[in-house]
């Protein structure tokens, strides 16, 4: 095994790391490793996982206000790496003397630059009531292109690291070039027994209930699919969330549903078992993004591992992963109905 790498990840915490940006953090980390580089991750988490084929050292903290914390510095002095990989958002490039550190720096942007007309992707309802997931997203879409660039020259970072090709190719209009794709190490869910077909096809959304992901067109494009004749039922793994004001009235719409009698609805959390379960047993994964603040979100990944269709909609760092496991990508909302027909037939 030769060189040695450095990953540098906020809050690292044991019940994180199957969500986002962690996942991705955590991904990376083993993809390095499997291309024969010894991988430490150095993070603030209180709670690490334990068990990892990597080294975790944890810190009480990562950087102060400009700079790194002087506790980061001497466990990089000691650990010595080769190159560094740094978990950023893209607001972070604004304190650019984060990534003053010991070795050549790569920051992973895990994290799709948005435009101001993205957010107009969504409702006007759901952009008041999601905005507290919208915050920074809404922050890096203000930020002067020439103010992003600025941070990234006085960075001395080598390059910046995407895990997907729109991410990279936004950061190109603005001028930054130096940059590249590197899609995390995913591991394949556990083989499930194999199940009888049921009569009619099972439709699954999994997700919390959020226009951010669709949950609102995934309930409409059903009902609409199922007024033209389709026959099929829908589960709705709806992940609870911080927020259950949203989780009660996405309930109360689905309720109203002309067609709640072939819809499921599980809303606890699942162990990670049961949910590769659920998703392997379903006959088509519906997951119509509007926008993803994570950049490729896992939800997709482990769908398309299925080998079952995943319909999603043409939003950055969805589409390209759906396709690359042969999903089907439609271009606007209207046509999820028809998509998801064609899916079920």
């Amino acid at each position: 095994m030769s060189g040695h790498d450095v990953v540098v990840c906020f809050g690292f915490e044991a019940d994180r790391i199957r969500r986002q940006p962690w996942h991705v953090a955590r991904g990376i980390a083993l993809g390095l490793l499997a291309h024969g580089r010894r991988v430490t991750l150095v993070t603030d988490a209180r709670s690490p996982p334990g068990g990892e084929p990597f080294g975790i050292v944890a810190l009480p903290r990562l950087f102060s206000a400009n700079a790194p914390d002087p506790a980061l510095r001497e466990a990089l002095a000691r650990l010595a790496p080769d190159r560094i990989f740094v978990m950023i958002g893209i607001h972070d490039l604004l304190r650019p003397g984060r990534l003053h550190l010991s070795a050549p720096v790569f920051p992973i942007v895990a994290a799709q630059p948005f435009r101001l007309r993205d957010f107009l992707r969504l409702p006007a309802a759901g952009l008041w009531r999601e905005r507290h997931l919208l915050r920074l997203a809404l922050l890096a879409a203000l930020l002067p292109d020439g103010l992003i660039c600025r941070g990234f020259r006085q960075s001395g970072a080598v390059g910046l690291v995407f895990v997907s090709a729109a991410a990279r190719a936004r950061f190109a209009e603005i001028g930054i070039e130096a940059s590249l794709v590197l899609r995390p190490q995913v591991e394949p869910p556990p083989l499930v027994p194999a199940q009888a077909k049921a009569a009619v096809p099972t439709i699954l959304y999994g997700g919390p209930p959020l226009a951010l992901r669709g949950a609102d067109l995934t309930l409409r494009a059903f009902e609409e699919a199922s007024a033209a004749g389709l026959e099929a039922r829908l589960q709705l793994l709806l992940r609870p969330d911080d927020r259950p004001a949203l989780m009660r009235r996405f309930l109360a719409r689905v309720e109203r549903s002309p067609v709640r009698t072939s819809i499921e609805v599980v809303t606890e959390m699942l162990t990670a078992e049961a949910m590769h379960r659920r998703f392997a047993a379903a006959d088509v994964h519906l997951l119509p993004f509007r926008m993803t603040v994570s950049d490729a979100p896992l939800v997709v990944i482990e769908a398309g591992l299925t080998g079952r269709p995943v319909v999603v909609l043409d939003t950055p760092g969805v589409a390209e992963y759906a396709r690359a496991f042969g999903g089907v990508v439609v271009a606007r909302p209207g046509r999820l109905a028809a998509a998801l027909r064609d899916a079920c037939g």
